[in-house]
């Protein structure tokens, strides 16, 4: 079955801290509830290529299900690339030249399993490998319990450093404040300045 999200402009909310509310057509009102704070926190930290995807993705099956197990995930660090990455990479609302499972593939693969903060990292030169929730497919040579990793580590003036498939990435400017948004304390919001580096092929990731 097919769940929705349509995020209607509502005058009532503060605007400098919420883009817009959205009447969620969902039959967990806790869900809906945690989905909301999600988007809100998104848009106050000016990741709006994010969050739009984020909206994008509750509309069809595939992501609706990838969003639900946000919520009942023991904790997960998500890696929100910042607008300009995302323009630069080409990936632009409306996402018509993004298939569904691609638009799943790329938020998977920038949600990682566990709390990666700069805090919780080994102190360099050590660093730490972190599974993503995007899952191994055959063509890697995986089996369905295994997922693309990627290695963190500490960087510069409490920023975290992370070593993508090709290429690097850092954190914008560290874990974002959720405690305005107590419903979403399973997670750590850590903006970067660069989109993973994967192709995206009919839908299906694959390392580069």
């Amino acid at each position: 079955m097919l769940f929705s999200l349509f995020l209607p402009f509502l005058a009532t909310l503060t605007p400098t801290l919420v883009r817009s509310q959205a009447d969620i057509e969902c039959p967990d009102g806790d869900l809906q509830t945690y989905l909301l704070a999600l988007i809100d926190a998104l848009y106050a930290q000016g990741l709006t290529g994010f969050e739009d995807l984020v909206a994008s993705l509750s509309e069809t099956d595939a992501g609706y299900q990838l969003l639900e197990s946000l919520y009942t995930a023991p904790f997960l660090t998500i890696l929100p690339p910042v607008d300009s990455a995302l323009s630069l990479a080409g990936i632009q609302a409306p996402y018509t030249n993004l298939g569904n499972d691609t638009l799943a593939n790329l938020f998977a693969y920038h949600t990682l399993q566990g709390d990666w903060g700069y805090d919780k990292l080994p102190q360099g030169p050590l660093k730490g490998v972190a599974n993503s929730t995007l899952g191994m497919s055959g063509n890697d040579g995986g089996s369905p319990d295994t997922f693309k990793g990627q290695v963190l580590q500490q960087g510069d003036e409490g920023r975290v450093s992370i070593r993508m498939v090709v290429g690097n990435s850092t954190s914008w400017s560290g874990t974002v404040d959720l405690s305005p948004y107590p419903v979403l304390s399973n997670l750590r919001i850590l903006p970067v300045d660069a989109v993973g580096h994967i192709i995206f092929v009919a839908g299906v990731a694959n390392n580069r």
